[in-house]
């Protein structure tokens, strides 16, 4: 094999499997960032408990009337906000995955197909 296809070919494995290594990290880097949605998924849970525990205040007097609509507020933002976190998280992976691939793939086999077609039959 002369030379000069040698080091085509190892410039071509060198540029698949950079692209191929980039995509790998731009994945993990999105789902670092889905560990947010993991950190909005209990913090709504913490404000849903503590709505929960003032709503049980609204029996007392005098401050029980003002204490409810407060509270039940605070448990309903809790739990849109654990909707809300779930929904990003899977969101989250599913992108991570899809740019990943991309990334790995597109540049990768517009070189490849390239190459194939520029090699001259055995």
């Amino acid at each position: 094999m002369p030379p000069a296809r040698l080091l085509i070919d190892g410039l071509i494995v060198i540029w698949v499997v950079a692209w191929v290594g980039m995509g790998v990290a731009v994945a993990e880097e999105v789902r670092d960032l889905a560990r947010l949605s993991d950190t909005v998924v209990e913090l709504g849970q913490a404000a849903s408990a503590a709505g929960q525990t003032l709503e049980t205040l609204e029996s007392l007097p005098l401050v029980g009337a003002e204490v409810g609509p407060p509270a039940r507020a605070i448990e309903e933002a809790g739990v849109d906000a654990i909707r809300s976190g779930r929904e990003s998280r899977s969101s989250a992976d599913r992108l991570a995955i899809l740019l990943g691939v991309s990334i790995a793939i597109i540049p990768s086999v517009g070189v490849l197909g390239l190459r194939l077609q520029a090699r001259p039959p055995r």
